[in-house]
């Protein structure tokens, strides 16, 4: 895991397109609620909180705050050190996350009003994913 500002230079159109989303400030919500240091919800408002490559202590959130791209693409290193080389990747890179993928967080404890197909189109724009704006 690398964090969201890893992949920003490579992908300017999909990074302006996150800013403008919930999930760019997923942390601060947890800020906000005093829940910051909640381990139950740390996983789902940063990067790779407790998963291989990812991290494991408090003080090294910074990188990885949010609901990043790695949350829902998967772990990004092998695709950011050799962009076409696909056999480099993690097996766990995607490109279009697929529902089971947001219902880890989005689940009904959480988000019981998470709709798969209503809510999949708030985090999609011009250079990601939207058919739409692709076409324009």
């Amino acid at each position: 895991y690398l964090g969201t500002q890893s992949c920003k230079a490579c992908h300017p159109g999909a990074y302006e397109v996150y800013m403008k989303t919930k999930h760019s400030h997923a942390w601060k919500t947890l800020q906000d609620k005093g829940k910051d240091c909640d381990v139950g919800c740390i996983a789902c408002h940063s990067v790779g909180f407790e998963k291989p490559g990812g991290y494991c202590r408090l003080q090294d959130v910074k990188t990885y705050e949010n609901v990043g791209c790695e949350n829902c693409h998967g772990p990004g290193a092998g695709h950011a050190q050799n962009p076409g080389d696909r056999a480099a990747w993690s097996s766990k890179f995607v490109r279009n996350p697929p529902e089971t993928t947001c219902v880890t967080c989005h689940n009904e404890e959480h988000s019981d009003q998470f709709n798969f197909e209503t809510y999949r189109p708030r985090i999609l724009g011009p250079g990601h994913g939207s058919l739409e704006a692709q076409a324009e």
